[in-house]
């Protein structure tokens, strides 16, 4: 059996391969024989983010250039990085950066490219240089840590819970 890190890398290979394909998590379940909440159990211990978190991360950074080196709109942005919506792009946008994508576009804040050399690490490296790429980026925006984001992003994951009324006390009548 593959380790966990060379599976979770296979499968962001895929995810990568796959950017602007709908891909479900039974779809990677089946693909990578596993049942779909270890999976995610998995992916989400290695790489610190969901999939869906990861695909919405994914989608986001592509998106950055088009909005820095283009003119296009970004309803077509947004359309072509795998949004079904503008409202959904700019929300995720807008907790993953800081700002709309419109006030982004109007900072004229410049991305640097990709460099060959970034080119011989491995995917999970560059993950994790890209999301403290956009945590900085986000800092200079709006001086806001990545890590209340972050724990945004989780807090909205999880499911609501109820809350239990401990045995002890007494309701008041």
């Amino acid at each position: 059996m593959e380790n966990r890190k060379t599976v979770v890398e296979n499968i962001v290979d895929y995810l990568d391969a796959n950017q602007g394909e709908e891909v479900s998590i039974e779809d990677l379940a089946v693909t990578f024989h596993f049942n779909r909440h270890y999976l995610m159990k998995m992916f989400k211990k290695t790489v610190g983010l969901t999939i869906t978190q990861y695909r919405n991360f994914q989608k986001i950074n592509a998106s950055i250039q088009d909005l820095v080196n283009t003119d296009d709109k970004i309803l077509k942005i947004a359309l072509k990085h795998g949004f079904h919506s503008l409202e959904y792009y700019s929300e995720t946008f807008y907790k993953m950066v800081g700002v709309s994508p419109l006030q982004f576009r109007k900072s004229g804040y410049l991305i640097p490219r990709v460099e060959e050399e970034n080119m011989e690490k491995t995917r999970l490296q560059q993950i994790e240089e890209d999301l403290k790429f956009l945590h900085n980026l986000r800092n200079q925006i709006v001086g806001e840590p990545m890590k209340q984001v972050e724990e945004t992003i989780r807090k909205e994951d999880r499911p609501k819970q109820k809350l239990l009324i401990h045995p002890d006390s007494k309701k008041a009548a």
